[in-house]
C-alpha cells in the first residue's frame, strides 16, 4: 500500500487549505494540464473542484470559483513547474489528482483536518512512470476508461463512480495505450458503442459498457493487458 499517500491532519476550525505542485516534461503547447480534487466529507457530503489550462509560453494561470467558499487555482512558472491551490476544504478523505493530456495521471489519497495547510507532490519522475498497452477483444469502436483505486479493486472513495473521475481512451487498431500513469493500482473498464437509433442520414449510439477489470500499473514498465471477450 506504499502508492497511498495518507496525511492525518487535526481537526480543527473551518477549512484547509491543500497546496502542491507537478511537472509536465515532453508535453506540446495545447495540452490540458489540470489540477482536482475529489473528496468525501465528515458528515458524508462529496465535494470535488477542478481548474485547468493549455500548456504554452509565459506563465499561466486558471481558477475555478464555483463552489465558494471553495476555491481551485493553478499556475505555471518560466521553470515549466505548475503549482496549484485548494482552498476552503472541509475535513474529510480526498483524492488530490493531477491529470496532462488525455492519460498522464497522477494521483495521491489524503484525509485532512480544518484550518491546516498540507502539501502534495504529484510530479511523476520518469524513472517512476508506468504505462499499460489494453488491448480490446474487437475491433468495433471501443474506449477504455481508467479509474485508480485500491488493491482489493474498492474505489478510492466510498461511493466513487467510475463516470466521476477517470482517464479515457479510444481504442485504434485493437488497442489503446495509456502512457504516463502513476504507478498503483486500476479499475479499467471497457465500453462499446452501441447504436440506438438509426435514420436515412445516419444514426446515434451510446456506449454500453461491456465489462470491468482489475490492473496493476508498474514503475518503469509498459504492461500489455489483454481483455478477454465476453
Amino acid at each position: 500500500m506504499g502508492w497511498l499517500a495518507w496525511l492525518a491532519l487535526p481537526i480543527a476550525g473551518v477549512a484547509a487549505t491543500v497546496r502542491g505542485g507537478l511537472l509536465a516534461p515532453d508535453y506540446a503547447d495545447g495540452t490540458m494540464v489540470r489540477a482536482g480534487y475529489l473528496g468525501r466529507t465528515a458528515d458524508g457530503a462529496f465535494v470535488t473542484n477542478h481548474a485547468g489550462f493549455t500548456i504554452g509560453s509565459g506563465s499561466r494561470s486558471a481558477r475555478s470559483d464555483t463552489f465558494r467558499p471553495r476555491t481551485t487555482e493553478i499556475r505555471s512558472d518560466v521553470s515549466g513547474r505548475f503549482v496549484f491551490e485548494h482552498r476552503g476544504l472541509p475535513a474529510g478523505q480526498y483524492v488530490f489528482y493531477a491529470q496532462v493530456g488525455g492519460s498522464r495521471l497522477a494521483w495521491k489519497v489524503l484525509r485532512v483536518g480544518t484550518s491546516t495547510d498540507a502539501t502534495v507532490d504529484l510530479s511523476i519522475r520518469l524513472s517512476e512512470r508506468g504505462a499499460l498497452r489494453i488491448l480490446v477483444p474487437s475491433r468495433d469502436e471501443s474506449e477504455v476508461w481508467l479509474q485508480p483505486c485500491r488493491e482489493d479493486g474498492r474505489p478510492l472513495l466510498p461511493g466513487l463512480s467510475l463516470d466521476a473521475w477517470h482517464v479515457e481512451g479510444r481504442a485504434a487498431g485493437g488497442a489503446v495505450l495509456f502512457d504516463d500513469l502513476e504507478p498503483g493500482w486500476y479499475r479499467a473498464a471497457l465500453f462499446g458503442r452501441k447504436n440506438v437509433v438509426r435514420t436515412e442520414s445516419g444514426s446515434s449510439s451510446v456506449l454500453e459498457l461491456v465489462g470491468s477489470w482489475l490492473v496493476r500499473v508498474e514503475r518503469g514498465k509498459t504492461l500489455r493487458v489483454d481483455l478477454p471477450a465476453r
